[in-house]
């Protein structure tokens, strides 16, 4: 049995680094625009991380030696052969650390809160336990930067009080196996001790949905549990359809580039104009207060659709009327 510090008062907590020691694997192809924010939070929760990464990611080994993490490029993922070869990989990483005390498994998409090292050097951990976490659902970079703008802790109340619905994310769902007694820690998130004697992941499957609860598995129930104390934060760059990326990346990059092409996009779209003089003069107006009330990126769609206005303006008797005071604007392009 782990024994926590002698003092986790929230207001006089230390860490005290000797008393537990915890290796990360992180799992990372395709996500280097991802691990450029999460990478930086997570140092400080753990005394070696390493990335696991294919040779072609160039981004993912650019922010490991930006942020002095180590890496291990390896083609047993298979991303250039259409495969995602999770549970190999993991266990060439597992293989290349010390596992004399906790291990954590950790995708490159999560970000841990501040409070994680204290809340597991607080806890009197069972070596002999698989451990998950919650997380929630971050689905933009603009929603992530807004958070960051205004973050709301996870514990508050003097450090009574967890806060599930802490942030403006939706908490995610968790997952049971009836066949295997319920609750599976999966893998964004597991930590577990080396004296559990379970230090290799199953391997044979194609993708990253499945061996990861299969590791979980190796648990019987009574040993497989969650940490209410800690809130993951799972960052996405678009809403998608579950196990979308669980082949290779497939989603729209997590930056603000992407999301200025968003904005831009939305702006070039047809829309309505209110009022029956005025002319294109309200239709600016207008525009630019919808597109303002979605966040400070939209100002720099609205840029672009000034320049346009004059073509606009000229085009403005073939645009069809709706009836009433309002007409129907169509894309100048």
């Amino acid at each position: 049995m782990y024994q926590p510090n002698e003092s986790c008062d929230q207001n006089n907590y230390e860490r005290k680094s000797n008393r537990m020691k915890i290796e990360c694997v992180i799992t990372c192809v395709g996500y280097g625009d991802i691990l450029a924010h999460t990478l930086p939070r997570n140092q400080i929760h753990f005394d070696s991380i390493l990335v696991l990464t294919a040779p072609e990611d160039k981004q993912t080994q650019k922010v490991c030696d930006y942020y002095g993490v180590p890496y291990h490029a390896t083609d047993s993922f298979g991303t250039r052969w259409g495969r995602f070869s999770k549970g190999t990989c993991i266990n060439e990483g597992l293989s290349k650390l010390t596992r004399d005390q906790w291990i954590c498994h950790l995708d490159a998409d999560i970000v841990l809160p501040p409070n994680t090292r204290q809340a597991l050097e607080c806890a009197t951990l069972a070596t002999d336990t698989i451990y998950g976490v919650d997380r929630v659902e971050c689905k933009s970079y603009l929603d992530w930067m807004r958070f960051l703008d205004n973050p709301e802790p996870v514990v508050a109340g003097n450090g009574y009080f967890i806060h599930m619905t802490h942030a403006p994310f939706q908490l995610a769902t968790r997952v049971k196996f009836d066949q295997h007694g319920g609750y599976i820690p999966i893998g964004f998130f597991q930590l577990w001790h080396a004296d559990s004697e379970i230090l290799n992941y199953p391997e044979g499957h194609t993708d990253a949905g499945r061996e990861d609860s299969h590791f979980a598995t190796l648990w019987p129930r009574d040993k497989r549990q969650l940490l209410p104390e800690i809130i993951a934060y799972h960052l996405e760059s678009e809403s998608a359809p579950m196990a979308v990326n669980w082949k290779g990346r497939a989603t729209k990059p997590f930056s603000i580039d992407s999301s200025v092409r968003d904005a831009l996009a939305a702006a070039r779209r047809p829309f309505t104009v209110v009022g029956g003089s005025g002319g294109s003069m309200v239709k600016e107006a207008v525009t630019f207060r919808t597109f303002a009330a979605t966040g400070p990126l939209a100002i720099l769609a609205w840029v672009e659709v000034r320049q346009r206005r004059t073509a606009c303006s000229r085009r403005v008797e073939r645009c069809s009327f709706t009836g009433g005071h309002g007409r129907r604007i169509s894309d100048p392009d």
